[in-house]
Parts: C-alpha cells; structure tokens; sequence
C-alpha cells in the first residue's frame, strides 16, 4: 500500500514539472536602459552560409523563461 502511494504522488509531482506553461520573466518590466522609445521589430536570423549561430538583435524587452 505505501508502495503504491508514492509511485502515485511521484507521478504526480512528475506531472506538475511537466507543464507547457513555462513563466517568462522580464528583466525590465518596463524595456531595457537606453530602449526608452524605440520600437523597433526584434529581428530573428537563423543560421545560414554567413554564420552558423542564431543572430538576434534589436531586443527592447529581454526575459527569462523558467522551466
């Protein structure tokens, strides 16, 4: 019987941590020093025959997601 109760609250708790709702944390609620004003698009370019890293530039708003 206690067997059973913890692979029951196991998974459980493993269903918890698996959720797809991740928070995302601004690190400027407001936009980041010096962005004040500016609206310009963030700009996203995949890896390519120039580069072979993701660029991203133009990013006003920066957070983190927490998984």
């Amino acid at each position: 019987m206690l067997r059973n109760t913890l692979c029951t609250l196991l998974l459980l708790s493993i269903s918890a941590f698996a959720s797809d709702s991740a928070p995302e944390v601004a690190l400027w609620p407001a936009g980041a020093p010096g962005s004040e004003g500016i609206t310009a698009k963030e700009m996203v370019e995949p890896p390519n025959q120039e580069h072979d890293y993701l660029k991203v530039w133009s990013i006003h708003n920066p957070s983190l997601t927490v998984y």
